[in-house]
Formats: structure tokens, C-alpha cells, sequence
């Protein structure tokens, strides 16, 4: 039995590869850190000298330079033992079909609001982004949230301080339609307002963490948006 596990939250990802690891119960748990066609044919093949049953849990197979010997084998289902994979990000549908044959496949996706809300911060009216971080809020964990509006504020400031810097990880990666859409954002806000928006939602975080808030972190963004 093969489970895969993918998408860009990895936060419920993550949380979903410990419980299916714990709910193995007896069975030997066995994660693959070095990943060629020996090693996965040697975890998944041979006997358990500790349980009768074995997981084997290989992570970031998928997305990897692995070799192509590895996915030949996998995608044939030769072998008794489970195979648990964990991807950090979400995966091409057009990479998994092999998978809906022969195992079962889990997505863990941002909403698609969040990325609506992100995007208009600082630019749209009070109205529609309060009903856009309302609706997200009832989608996801307000903390992840929070998460999300503090990055896309660091990418605003950088693009706009430095443009696209190959020494910075965040930026770097970016595709180049994105780095546009940033641009555009960024250019919308101007620079001065983005440093204040910035050091407001960090201050945000010291007051929830030492103890200041009077308010929940979720009634604390709600005012915050709405002075935005």
C-alpha cells in the first residue's frame, strides 16, 4: 500500500505524515534517508528482524533528482511492505498517476482565498479585505494565517528594496510572474508604507507572545486590517 502525501501547507502535511506514523501501530517504522534503487528495494523487500509488518517512510522523493531506476520500481508494487512518501510541496497531477493506481493520494492546499487576501493587502478597500481574512480565518489556523500576511509583507519590502536578489533564498526562487505581481503590489503600496505595515504585524506577534494582547490574535488582525 502506497500513501502520498503533498501540497504547500506543509504545517497539516506535516501533521498528517506523525499521525499516520503513529497510528502504525506495531509495525516497524523505518525512514529513508539515503534514496537509491538498493536502499528502497532493501527497506521495502526485506524482513523485519523487530515486527512483522514495516513503513517505510521516504520523504521528497518525487520532487528530488532521484534516480529514475527508483520510480521504475516503486511505480510496479513489487514489494509487501507500506510505503508512506511525504512531498513539501504540491505535486503536477500529471506526476501521480501512477499512484492512483496502486495507492492513495492526500492534498494539503492553502485555500485559494488566502491567496486572494494576500494579494490585495494594503491596496483594496476595508469591506472586501476584512471579508476575505474572515472567510480564510474560518479555513485554516489564524496563526498560520498570520504566517502567510507577515511573508508576503517580507517579499513585498524586499522586492521593492532590492528587486530580485539571487543571495536571498526567498526572492530568488520566485517565478517571474509572481515577481511581477509582487512589483505591481509592492508599487501600489509604496516602500514607506510597507516598512510601517511590516514593523505593525511583527509588534503584533511581541504582544501575543509576551503576554500585552488583551485581544485574540484573530481580533487583534481584524483591527489591524481595518486600519490598514
Amino acid at each position: 500500500m502506497i500513501r502520498f502525501i503533498h501540497g504547500d501547507n506543509q504545517l497539516e502535511s506535516r501533521n498528517r505524515l506523525s499521525e499516520l506514523v503513529n497510528e502504525a501501530g506495531s509495525k516497524e517504522i523505518v525512514r529513508l534517508r539515503e534514496v537509491n534503487l538498493t536502499s528502497v528495494k532493501q527497506a521495502l523487500e526485506s524482513s523485519s528482524l523487530f515486527a512483522e509488518e514495516r513503513l517505510v517512510v521516504i520523504e521528497n522523493l518525487v520532487t528530488s533528482l532521484v534516480n529514475k531506476d527508483v520510480l521504475d520500481y516503486l511505480k510496479k508494487g513489487q514489494y509487501q511492505s507500506d510505503l508512506l512518501l511525504w512531498e513539501g510541496k504540491k505535486v503536477d497531477a500529471r506526476k501521480l498517476g501512477w499512484i492512483k493506481k496502486v495507492g492513495k493520494l492526500d492534498e494539503y492546499s492553502y485555500p485559494k482565498v488566502l491567496f486572494k487576501l494576500v494579494e490585495v493587502v494594503g491596496i483594496a478597500n476595508k469591506k472586501e479585505v476584512l471579508e476575505l481574512f474572515n472567510e480564510t480565518a474560518k479555513r485554516m489556523p489564524v496563526e498560520l494565517l498570520y504566517f502567510m500576511l507577515v511573508r508576503q509583507l517580507r517579499l513585498l519590502l524586499l522586492i521593492s528594496h532590492n528587486g530580485v536578489d539571487a543571495a536571498i533564498k526567498e526572492t530568488a526562487r520566485l517565478q517571474s510572474w509572481m515577481i511581477g505581481k509582487f512589483k505591481a503590489q509592492a508599487s501600489s503600496i509604496g516602500q514607506e508604507r510597507l516598512k510601517k505595515l511590516y514593523k505593525q504585524i511583527l509588534y503584533i506577534d511581541y504582544q501575543q507572545k509576551s503576554g500585552q494582547a488583551s485581544l485574540s490574535l484573530k481580533q487583534t488582525l481584524d483591527i489591524w486590517l481595518t486600519q490598514l
